[in-house]
C-alpha cells in the first residue's frame, strides 16, 4: 500500500477524532482534513494514549466527530478495502522513510530491524523510529522482531503485538 505523506503544517488544520472497537480492543482515530495522523489502541490504556496523544499533539484541539476518512480508515482495518489512505504526519524524514518502509512488509510476515534499515549499523536508528509510528496496524511497526527472532517493547502492549501477528498469520495466504 503506498504511503501518502502531507507535511504541511499541522497548526492550521482542524483535527477531528473517534473511537471504534476493532479486533483488538478500542481504537482512538485522528485526523486532519489531509490525512490520518493518530491511530492507537485505547483498551486499558487510556491514559497511556490520552499521554501519548498530548505528547504528540498537544496543540491540537481535537473535535469528536467522525469523519470519512476515519470510516475509510476503519474499512481498511476490517478488511473491506485495500486503497491508500492519506497520512498527515509530523516526521523527521529518516522517520518517513522507514514508515515507508513498513507498507511493504507483507501480510502476515515479520522482518528484523536490520533488515528494515538495510545494514546491521542502523538497526537501532530503525528501531527508534519505528517506535515513533503514530499510526498503530495501519503502518505495521508490528511487523518488526530483534534479529534473534523476539520481541520485548511495543507501544501498544506486548499482548496486542501478539495478538497482532497472530491474527495476521492466521488470516494471510500461505
Amino acid at each position: 500500500m503506498p504511503c501518502r505523506t502531507n507535511h504541511n503544517n499541522y497548526y492550521f488544520f482542524p483535527v477531528f477524532l473517534s473511537y471504534f472497537d476493532s479486533p483488538f480492543g478500542e481504537v482512538l482515530i485522528a485526523n486532519t482534513p489531509k490525512g490520518v495522523y493518530y491511530l492507537g489502541v485505547v483498551n486499558d490504556q487510556s491514559g497511556y494514549v490520552a499521554n501519548d496523544f498530548e505528547k504528540r499533539f498537544g496543540y491540537a484541539k481535537p473535535q469528536k466527530v467522525e469523519t470519512l476518512l476515519q470510516r475509510t480508515a476503519r474499512d481498511y482495518l476490517n478488511g473491506k478495502m485495500d486503497e491508500p489512505l492519506a497520512f498527515h504526519l509530523k516526521e523527521t524524514s529518516y522517520q518517513t522513510e522507514i514508515w515507508r518502509r513498513l507498507l511493504y512488509i507483507p501480510f502476515g510476515k515479520v522482518i528484523t530491524y536490520a533488515t528494515l534499515a538495510g545494514c546491521n549499523d542502523h538497526s537501532r536508528a530503525a528501531w527508534a523510529a519505528n517506535g515513533k509510528n503514530p499510526i498503530f496496524w495501519i503502518v505495521p511497526c508490528h511487523r518488526m522482531v530483534y534479529t534473534n527472532g523476539k520481541f520485548d517493547r511495543y507501544s501498544w502492549g506486548k499482548d496486542i503485538k501478539t495478538r497482532l501477528l497472530a491474527w495476521e498469520f492466521v488470516n494471510s495466504e500461505i
